[in-house]
């Protein structure tokens, strides 16, 4: 995606890496919450492009095992609860 990894669950997108930053999907509600207890957190806007659901985490959050693997965990659990997403068929 974008030109970098990024992981998958269900064919729904659930972390990656984008230029130096990674990002998570949390939905809009685990966004919130996530970014009211982590100032760190910024949206993920790639090319200018908000994507609400998903945040950066920067370095010195992915640092702190314990709050990464807490934010992790709450990207794994919220992107497995989506439906699977059905594969778009070659133009």
């Amino acid at each position: 995606m974008f030109g970098f990894p990024c992981y998958f669950i269900n064919n729904n997108m659930c972390t990656g890496t984008f230029e130096e930053g990674l990002f998570l999907r949390l939905g809009n509600e685990g966004r919130e919450k996530a970014m009211a207890e982590h100032d760190e957190l910024t949206f993920f806007e790639p090319r200018g492009r908000k994507m609400g659901e998903y945040v950066v985490v920067p370095e010195e959050l992915r640092d702190d095992a314990a709050s990464f693997d807490r934010l992790l965990e709450l990207s794994i659990e919220y992107v497995s609860s989506l439906p699977p997403k059905k594969k778009k068929g070659k133009r």
